[in-house]
C-alpha cells in the first residue's frame, strides 16, 4: 500500500508518513451496494488498486472508511493499493 498503512492494533487503514507499507494477506469480496451501505455507515473513500507500483494498470478500486480524515487528504497523499510487489 502506498500513502497509508494497515494498523493491526487498530484493525484499520490509516495514514502514515511512510511512502509504502506492506499489508497482511487480504481477501476481497464482491458485495451488493445495498449490503455495503448497511454494513458501513461511516464516510468512505474510494482508493485505486493498481497492478504494481508503476500505476500503469488500474485493476479496480475499493472503499475504505476515512475515520474522520477529510477525503481530500487521502487523495493528496496518493493512497493506493498495489496488487503485485515486483521488488
Amino acid at each position: 500500500m502506498q500513502g497509508a498503512e494497515y494498523s493491526i492494533k487498530e484493525e484499520r487503514v490509516k495514514l502514515t508518513e511512510q511512502i509504502q507499507s506492506t499489508l497482511p494477506h487480504v481477501n476481497f469480496r464482491w458485495a451488493h451496494v445495498d449490503q455495503i451501505k448497511k454494513e458501513h455507515q461511516e464516510q468512505t473513500i474510494q482508493i485505486p488498486v493498481y497492478l504494481n507500483k508503476q500505476r500503469t494498470n488500474l485493476l479496480s478500486s475499493v472503499n475504505i472508511p476515512t475515520y474522520g480524515v477529510p477525503s481530500y487528504v487521502w487523495y493528496q497523499r496518493g493512497v493506493a493499493l498495489l496488487a503485485w510487489n515486483n521488488e
